[in-house]
């Protein structure tokens, strides 16, 4: 097995790994990243959450 061959196998195990992984360890995951944010940056301005994922919609056209 070549160097690129060992690559898409290793890709291909870090897909597998990702599809399996439960909802609620990425919802964990995900509340961790945020609490740990919240400590550095503090919580983001009043409604800039929800101004950013209007723009976001907007920009893909999910308006």
């Amino acid at each position: 097995m070549d160097e690129n061959e060992r690559k898409e196998e290793a890709d291909a195990r870090d897909i597998r790994d990702i599809a399996v992984t439960p909802a609620g360890e990425w919802r964990r995951e995900i509340a961790d990243i945020q609490r740990e944010a919240r400590k550095l940056l503090g919580d983001p301005p009043q409604g800039e959450v929800e101004r950013f994922i209007a723009e976001r919609a907007a920009d893909w056209d999910e308006t």
